[in-house]
């Protein structure tokens, strides 16, 4: 039986932790940070004081999109636009071409999740992702 190498949740409630410290921080608006198993997956949600529930969705669906597809959102977004494709292709509600979703990839190049930031501009959640990411040294 084949199994697949995911997260586990103390490393993806770690990647969680070091991005709602960051968005802590820097003093912006308030977020929610979301981490999904390559399958999409649910394994932790923070939702920082006072963020509105609106994010905690778009979060949710960020994580799932970067981790069932293994790609930036910002990435399928262009891919989209090039193609002249609609999202609705995939068949999957979840799925979402906002920023802030990236897939979460072990230093050997294995796929093991996806993370999603919402509550900021779009290139402002892809960023706390990002140093997320390094600040956890998944």
């Amino acid at each position: 039986m084949l199994t697949k190498q995911t997260l586990d949740f103390d490393t993806a409630y770690a990647l969680a932790a070091a991005t709602r410290d960051a968005a802590a921080a820097d003093g912006g608006s308030p977020i929610t940070v979301a981490v999904a198993d390559p399958d999409g997956t649910l394994i932790v949600v923070l939702r920082m004081d006072h963020c509105s529930a609106v994010p905690v969705t778009v979060a949710i669906n960020k994580a799932v999109t970067s981790a069932r597809l293994g790609v930036l959102t910002s990435a399928l977004a262009a891919q989209l636009v090039a193609e002249g494709k609609e999202l609705a292709i995939f068949g999957d509600l979840r799925f979402t071409s906002f920023k802030g979703g990236i897939p979460v990839v072990t230093a050997d190049g294995t796929h093991v999740g996806g993370i999603g930031v919402s509550g900021r501009l779009e290139d402002d959640d892809e960023k706390l992702a990002n140093v997320g990411l390094a600040t956890a040294g998944v």
